[in-house]
């Protein structure tokens, strides 16, 4: 180094500092990145299952309801309006399972979103028996069904969706967990390459002035000396 120009040192110290900034640009670019993809996981993946599921167990229990009104209020306007309402929220939960079908599961969230379709076509055969005994103003047996098989499959539906999004929920706070644990570490590898930047850049910066003031100072001290008429001595130039 000491062989060097000086315009060559202080290019070379540029240099090393250049590539630990540019070491820091990088690596904060990937761990942003990374940080993104984990926020676009929950957003666009994680809280529309939520939001959706949590949806279909309104609409089910909206359609528990207006079946469990037919027993009770059945004049025929009341048992019409109650039909169309049900039907309006079967399409409904057909549009959010649709929804849901479209994402993207590991093979656990596969097997519960099978679950949930399993469970709603068994509720809606009896949805379909139910409401074909109240078109026949059968009553005394709409109610027996309804509590002796309507019910039970109503909450094995709700089950199954409060178990999916129990899972969903798990998976969402898991990814959150990980988005700050890979947060914190990024702010502690970039302040560690910031900081070993500026070491680099400190220590360059004094080792390249004394490489030039060091011989400056040589010259200014022999000059000192001859001029005092002192000329026994050696001058090396680096």
């Amino acid at each position: 180094m000491k062989n060097l120009k000086i315009g060559i040192r202080l290019g070379i110290g540029f240099a090393i500092v250049l590539l630990l900034l540019v070491a820091i640009a990088a690596v904060g670019s990937l761990r942003l990145s990374n940080l993104q993809a984990e926020i676009t996981d929950i957003v666009s993946d994680k809280n529309v299952k939520l939001s959706t599921s949590n949806e279909m167990i309104s609409s089910i229990n909206l359609i528990g309801m207006l079946h469990r009104n037919m027993l009770i209020m059945r004049g025929e306007q009341d048992l019409r309006d109650f039909a169309q309402s049900t039907s309006a929220e079967r399409a409904k939960l057909l549009r959010n399972l649709e929804a849901l079908d479209r994402l993207n599961y590991s093979d656990e969230g596969k097997r519960q979103l099978e679950s949930i379709k399993s469970t709603r076509q068994a509720f809606i055969g009896l949805q379909q028996e139910f409401e074909g005994l109240i078109q026949q103003r059968d009553f005394d047996t709409a109610t027996a069904m309804f509590s002796a098989t309507y019910r039970p499959a109503f909450l094995a539906y709700l089950d199954a969706l409060n178990k999916f999004i129990a899972y969903q929920t798990a998976l969402t706070q898991q990814i959150g967990g990980n988005a700050e644990v890979l947060a914190e570490r990024s702010v502690t590898v970039l302040i560690g390459l910031a900081i070993a930047a500026l070491l680099v850049g400190i220590g360059f910066a004094i080792f390249i002035t004394r490489s030039i003031t060091r011989p400056v100072g040589e010259v200014s001290a022999a000059a000192e000396r001859m001029a005092r008429g002192d000329f026994a001595f050696d001058l090396q130039s680096d």
